[in-house]
């Protein structure tokens, strides 16, 4: 019987993440969280950031209980290069305190599918189940 289980784990970073927004310096405090984007966001639209994870491990040991290892990839689309890297760096501080292990720094980019501005970054997250 299974007595264990994980929380969703996306879902736990967007609500640590959308928590911490209201501390963002002003420019930053309407930007909206969320797993992915949203189809209709546009760069005329406030900053975006985006959870996904990229892929997780569970490990049991010797000891109890199993462990969850979990990159997570974390994106921000913005109207410029210039917002958007800084947007990234504060949702790295932020999912940082998550508690977090650093990954991939920031990496600035172009969004393929809609051109706009995008930067992200990777955590290494490790858990244990809920209880």
């Amino acid at each position: 019987m299974i007595t264990e289980e994980y929380s969703d784990l996306e879902r736990d970073v967007v609500d640590h993440l959308a928590g911490r927004v209201p501390t963002m310096p002003p420019g930053y405090q309407d930007t909206t969280v969320g797993i992915g984007l949203p189809q209709t966001w546009t760069v005329a639209s406030p900053p975006h950031v985006g959870v996904a994870v990229d892929g997780s491990t569970e490990t049991r040991g010797w000891a109890e209980p199993v462990l969850e290892t979990a990159t997570v990839r974390i994106t921000a689309w913005a109207d410029s290069p210039t917002r958007v890297k800084q947007l990234a760096r504060l949702a790295r501080t932020a999912a940082l305190g998550f508690p977090a292990r650093p990954g991939a720094g920031v990496l600035a980019t172009v969004d393929p599918d809609n051109h706009a501005p995008t930067a992200y970054f990777t955590v290494v997250i490790r858990r244990k189940p809920n209880r």
